[in-house]
């Protein structure tokens, strides 16, 4: 019997990262569960290729699900010259799994056939509050009960059996105006300073905390639709993919090299170990 939550680290940022220093240690270890089927000379790309067919089949996990909206979406729907996605952005105390940027901000909340819905309402509450639009993107055995219990502005994409997203719901424009305190608590200092600095001039002479509460004051004066679109603006700049890397690496790494933090070096380093014999 296959451990299939060991066997799934492989997708982790801190293995991604790892190989790309050329550890290869763990990919060796989930190649011993696969001898079977993979080639006599394998590469770290072909233990990658069969674990995720595996793991796509009999345990659809938190990455499995980013990677298939990253695919489908980021790269099915929209172009990564044009679309920046961001994992795990903070709002409050939660993390949105996926949010992207392409005319407009829409964020995705995945709930695997793992999880539960404990939580989801008070994540889409604070969602709603930053992103022109939400979805929650959920297992077919989900499917129900979230028609009946999540509100209707919200949109519901069900990840089916043949790993294809199939939109039951749209998501609404959100109606209310984005919250500027949460939106400044959700950003890197030089992203909040950027923004305001496009709705004011700053005044000269800001120490640290006064940056901080001039920006705050900035958003809490601006006018909401223009706050969003300059949010929006900002973070595909300030957050913009490599688009090179990320559609040189398998399909499988998708997300993984939309989340990593790599140098040039590394990730020239990473697609080398990639295709190397191991």
């Amino acid at each position: 019997m296959r451990n299939y939550r060991e066997l799934s680290r492989i997708f982790s940022t801190n293995c991604v990262e790892s190989l790309a220093c050329g550890n290869v240690e763990h990919v060796l270890d989930v190649s011993r569960a696969y001898m079977d089927v993979l080639p006599r000379e394998f590469t770290p790309a072909d233990v990658y290729e069969v674990c995720y067919n595996d793991l796509s089949k009999n345990y659809r996990f938190e990455y499995f699900f980013k990677n298939v909206v990253a695919n489908k979406i980021v790269l099915g729907r929209h172009r990564l010259s044009t679309a920046t996605l961001i994992s795990e952005f903070r709002v409050e105390n939660n993390k949105a799994d996926c949010v992207v940027l392409n005319g407009n901000s829409t964020c995705y909340e995945i709930k695997t056939d793992l999880d539960n819905f404990s939580r989801l309402n008070d994540q889409l509450n604070a969602y709603e509050k930053l992103f022109d639009k939400t979805y929650v993107v959920i297992a077919e055995a989900h499917r129900e009960y979230a028609l009946k219990n999540i509100h209707d502005g919200v949109g519901l994409i069900v990840l089916t059996a043949r790993n294809t997203l199939s939109e039951v719901r749209s998501a609404r424009l959100a109606k209310s105006k984005i919250d500027p305190k949460i939106l400044i608590r959700s950003l890197r200092k030089p992203e909040y300073f950027s923004m305001a600095c496009q709705l004011e001039q700053a005044p000269f002479g800001l120490s640290n905390t006064d940056v901080f509460n001039w920006c705050e004051d900035v958003f809490l004066r601006a006018d909401a639709e223009l706050l969003r679109s300059i949010f929006c603006k900002t973070l595909k700049e300030t957050r913009r993919l490599s688009r090179e890397f990320s559609l040189a690496v398998p399909r499988t790494l998708l997300m993984a090299s939309l989340s990593v933090k790599l140098s040039h070096a590394n990730k020239n380093n990473l697609m080398r170990v990639l295709d190397s014999p191991i």
